[in-house]
């Protein structure tokens, strides 16, 4: 399944953006402020049907712009039948997979790039590859601080 075309007609700051028609691989670039994340935020609603009184934990920020979008999305499964949302389709409904799942197969955005504790995971890492153990070095510098300063 794939996503044929779309036309998102209104959303927040978005005006018609004409029909889009999509091939295998398509990727949203431009200058800040110019929409990507808004087209996808719309496209996201659409797809998974979610209107302003359903809370989606998994889509964190979908509700930058609280209305839903103006606009539809033409899916195209394996044997060519054409699918079109939002009318009385969701992801969800449709293929059976739950919202988590859903989030995972179709978009990764910059803070879904984001590192709990980063430094804590790059020194762990380096670690495993180097064979250092700086938690147990800094734990015996500390160490012989401590004995430094009663002596």
């Amino acid at each position: 399944m794939r996503i044929k075309e779309f036309r998102v007609l209104r959303y927040g700051p978005l005006v018609d953006s004409k029909i889009l028609k999509l091939k295998n691989f398509n990727l949203f670039f431009g200058n800040n402020e110019y929409g990507k994340t808004l087209t996808i935020d719309a496209l996201v609603k659409m797809l998974i049907n979610v209107k302003k009184k359903r809370v989606i934990r998994e889509f964190k920020n979908i509700d930058r712009v609280i209305d839903f979008p103006d606009g539809y999305i033409v899916l195209e499964d394996d044997e060519g039948k054409e699918i079109k949302f939002p009318q009385n389709y969701n992801l969800e409904d449709l293929l059976g997979l739950s919202m988590n799942e859903i989030r995972n197969i179709f978009i990764i955005r910059d803070s879904d790039l984001f590192i709990a504790s980063e430094n804590l995971f790059y020194e762990r890492v380096t670690n495993r590859l180097t064979g250092l153990r700086t938690d147990d070095i800094e734990k015996i510098k500390e160490k012989i601080r401590d004995i430094a300063r009663i002596t």
